[in-house]
């Protein structure tokens, strides 16, 4: 599958983005591909690459203090996934990601994208609108009582 700027214009980070910017992009990063119930990343990974899935779904999901599993999210084609690297060094990935069905996503390296952050301020306010965008519904399951116990949502943020 091509991947054009066009195509990378569709991620909520890069909707400002210029053509050469997302070439630049397209150039610094690899194609991964991997089967359904495989993982893109394991929660405490260290967080060097972050993703753009191009096809399938993943699903984001925490283990928390007890063992048990708390589903975050499901991604979707043209979401941003495993991005905290980018904002953090030495981060380390807060969730797993698994493969629903085949998926395909784009990778590159938290360090790159780092870079153009500080270059490109429009990629890091748009970065800060998506990273809002989650704190708000993370917000929001807390108050519709939508939490287990010790919940892993809370440790989302804390790492």
């Amino acid at each position: 599958m091509e991947i054009s700027p066009k195509d990378l214009r569709q991620v909520v980070v890069f909707e400002n983005a210029t053509d050469d910017d997302l070439k630049l992009i397209l150039q610094n990063s690899i194609t991964r591909s991997i089967e359904e119930s495989s993982f893109f990343f394991f929660q405490g990974d260290a967080a060097e690459y972050m993703y753009i899935l191009t096809s399938g779904q993943v699903k984001l999901m925490q283990s928390n203090p007890n063992g048990q599993q708390v589903n975050l999210r499901t991604i979707y084609p043209w979401q941003m996934f495993g991005a905290l690297g980018a904002v953090r060094a030495e981060a380390t990935y807060p969730a797993s990601a698994q493969a629903l069905e085949n998926s395909t996503a784009l990778a590159f390296s938290s360090k790159f994208l780092h870079s153009m952050l500080e270059k490109r301020p429009y990629l890091s306010f748009d970065l800060m609108k998506l990273m809002t965008s989650y704190i708000q519904e993370m917000h929001a399951w807390h108050l519709n009582g939508q939490h287990i116990g010790c919940d892993a949502r809370d440790s989302f943020f804390h790492r």
